[in-house]
């Protein structure tokens, strides 16, 4: 069996550069999540890695999507992670490392959609909870999470979607479940 990996404990980095503070939602495993009382994932383990070799101490703290970038902007941190997606708006207020991941965004839906009350055939209407395409989604609730960057991608999708923000991941799932 394998040992389960160890934490940085990047509280107790020597630090004769001094102390970064990096912003992060940690709700985004296996990015940025808490374990036990530590909050741990890829990001901040990159972070902790720049921290340890460059000569600085580190401080991670939690907090919502939405204010992450004006946290940074503010000056209030010095760096903010959580799969922060680069857009031409946010590189006017602040600075971008080079990408470290790319991945897809995917819809998640309840599994017990109802058929369209159209009367429609559509496979999508005969299969609960699978749409094939975004015309299915069309006048439909859409939760997204507040400060990212989604709501374009759907308003250009989707042109009639009613958008509900939604200020975290939990806040998302616990209103689709409902």
């Amino acid at each position: 069996m394998k040992n389960k990996k160890e934490l940085p404990d990047y509280g107790s980095f020597p630090a004769p550069n001094g102390v970064l503070h990096l912003a992060t939602e940690a709700q985004n495993p296996p990015f940025d999540y808490i374990d036990g009382e530590n909050i741990t994932g890829y990001e901040i383990d990159l972070a902790a890695l720049f921290c340890e070799d460059y000569g600085y101490g580190l401080v991670v703290e939690d907090m919502i999507f939405d204010a992450i970038l004006p946290s940074v902007q503010s000056g209030k941190f010095d760096f903010g992670c959580a799969t922060i997606s680069i857009t031409e708006e946010r590189r006017e207020s602040v600075w971008f490392s080079e990408p470290d991941y790319s991945g897809g965004v995917v819809f998640a839906v309840r599994t017990d959609k109802p058929a369209d009350d159209k009367g429609s055939s559509s496979i999508g209407s005969l299969l609960p909870g699978i749409y094939f395409s975004f015309s299915e989604l069309s006048g439909k609730k859409i939760g997204i999470q507040t400060g990212t960057s989604f709501d374009q991608s759907v308003l250009n999708t989707i042109t009639d979607a009613e958008i509900v923000y939604l200020n975290t991941k939990a806040d998302l799932t616990n209103s689709l479940l409902t």
